[in-house]
């Protein structure tokens, strides 16, 4: 399965690395090519964005079987940047095949 995931690097998502089942491939949210190196070493693919850009998220979205968000903040001026970004998500996913 190739998941696309925000957040990896986190508490939550770097749990959701370690439970992955063998075989599933990721792409991960990156901003820099630090992190992209990071990225490859750790044996994922990087995709460079943004939180902030709706039609980005929403192409990465589409791009994979499964998305799954975990860069977040409990500060309240992450709030909008959140709900975009969630909102981008939902955008580009699509139904799943019957």
């Amino acid at each position: 399965m190739q998941l696309f995931l925000t957040g990896w690097q986190g508490y939550v998502g770097s749990a959701v690395l370690r439970a992955a089942e063998a075989g599933d491939r990721f792409t991960v949210l990156v901003r820099s090519e630090a992190e992209a190196d990071a990225a490859r070493a750790a044996g994922h693919e990087p995709a460079t964005g943004d939180l902030a850009d709706r039609a980005w998220l929403a192409d990465e979205a589409g791009r994979a079987d499964a998305v799954i968000h975990c860069a977040a903040s409990d500060d309240p001026r992450f709030q909008p940047v959140n709900a975009a970004a969630v909102d981008g998500l939902l955008s580009g996913l699509r139904p799943a095949a019957s």
